[in-house]
């Protein structure tokens, strides 16, 4: 990784994407375009990367090329993600409760469908945020904080991170099992796209439950 982010690099990065998060919040008011908030989140959470990009190659950055081997790998490992996330929700909410009605990301998913369809559910909240997501916490937070500390730590600090910036108590653990199967797909890999595909295809598993249950249970 010599040339690549460090660690500085990564903290960095992470709370300009916060940072972004949260003044792209505070922007839109208290009743945002939902459609509108997702985007700038997801441009926050890019940016850092798209700045590093400017001056690095994409490959000391997880951008570069992946083995076709280790794309089918990470399509394998979708439901296992998945199971696992769900699991870890399930006892969060078996000890914590339920999360309190009209949650941010519930009503995105729900906006979005109503307005854009299927197709335009799975592209905003699933592919979009896997990819751009991605780029951030496996491939540039996590290769930065690998250049100093052991590969076990970084990946556990990196899905810390990565969960805490979805800022709710209740996805906090499923985010950070998630982030540890991810992260360790992209040192497994050496590249950020085989984490981007798995991280997609969990959030496409979530959005699509949660739409059908919903329906089935004649809510909306």
């Amino acid at each position: 990784m010599r040339g690549g982010p460090g660690i500085i690099t990564a903290i960095t990065a992470w709370l300009l994407a916060g940072g972004g998060i949260v003044a792209g919040s505070l922007a839109l008011g208290p009743k945002p375009d939902l459609l509108v908030a997702v985007l700038l989140a997801q441009a926050a959470v890019v940016l850092p990367v798209a700045l590093l990009v400017l001056r690095l190659p994409a490959g000391e950055l997880g951008l570069g090329r992946c083995a076709s081997r280790d794309l089918g790998q990470a399509m394998a490992l979708i439901p296992l993600a998945a199971i696992a996330s769900f699991a870890v929700l399930f006892l969060t909410i078996a000890f914590a409760g339920p999360p309190p009605p009209g949650q941010a990301v519930e009503q995105a998913i729900h906006s979005i469908h109503a307005r854009l369809g299927w197709a335009g559910l799975i592209l905003f909240a699933a592919v979009l945020p896997g990819i751009c997501e991605e780029m951030l916490f496996r491939g540039v937070i996590l290769r930065g904080l690998r250049r100093r500390l052991p590969p076990g730590w970084a990946v556990v600090l990196t899905a810390l991170l990565f969960a805490g910036l979805h800022f709710s108590p209740w996805r906090f653990l499923p985010q950070f099992v998630l982030g540890c199967i991810l992260g360790w797909l992209a040192l497994r890999s050496g590249s950020c796209w085989p984490a981007a595909v798995v991280h997609a295809g969990h959030n496409a598993g979530i959005v699509v439950i949660a739409i059908l249950v919903d329906h089935a249970m004649g809510n909306r």
